[in-house]
């Protein structure tokens, strides 16, 4: 695997960063603090024998797709602990991921239909769109992004109509009620992310 800057390096020794707060943001290597990017660039620059320098998230050796995915992982994770425990699993999992652009390609591809097939599919099956919802999950692997983005947007429209229709004179929820629906959004959301991170990793060529 051809991967840019992923010249040999030692394996990974994510010891010093045992005492560091994992936050949702780059952090600052002064104060110990990173996201899981971060920490990953900060892992590398140790494993290649040169001084840290300041917090960055950029890592040329891990695929962008998966960044992506990293990034919105750490920042949806409110409990810190739950969110350092994470990403130092992930750390050696996404280092040398970057095998060029065919494969990042391929990879944002895969998730755009898994989007598509899976998350709005399900969120037309919570609104009761049965119809909307089977348009969804006949994307194939075959079908093209513009073809997939169509379908899209024409489900979108749809749904964006049905609402309109359904709650035009509704009350607003109560906050109780609104508190709970954003934690159970929440909750889904990592579950998303988890499968669609798994989903990405697994493709490597």
């Amino acid at each position: 695997m051809n991967t840019p800057n992923a010249e040999s390096l030692k394996p990974l020794d994510l010891a010093f960063l045992a005492d560091w707060d994992f936050v949702g943001s780059v952090g600052d290597y002064k104060h110990k603090q990173a996201c899981v990017m971060s920490a990953a660039v900060a892992a590398v620059r140790v494993a290649r024998g040169v001084d840290m320098n300041g917090a960055t998230d950029s890592l040329e050796c891990v695929c962008p797709v998966v960044h992506r995915l990293m990034i919105a992982r750490n920042d949806v994770t409110e409990n810190a602990v739950e969110r350092k425990a994470w990403a130092l699993s992930m750390i050696p999992r996404i280092v040398g991921t970057n095998a060029g652009k065919a494969l990042s390609v391929k990879r944002a591809e895969h998730l755009a239909r898994y989007a598509i097939r899976v998350i709005a599919a399900e969120a037309m099956d919570s609104a009761k769109l049965p119809d909307e919802a089977a348009k969804l999950r006949s994307i194939s692997d075959e079908t093209s992004m513009s073809d997939c983005r169509a379908v899209a947007r024409e489900a979108r429209d749809s749904a964006n109509r049905e609402r309109d229709k359904r709650y035009a004179d509704a009350d607003a929820a109560a906050d109780a009620d609104a508190a709970d629906a954003a934690a159970k959004r929440l909750q889904i959301r990592l579950r998303y992310l988890d499968a669609m991170i798994e989903m990405t990793l697994a493709i490597k060529e």
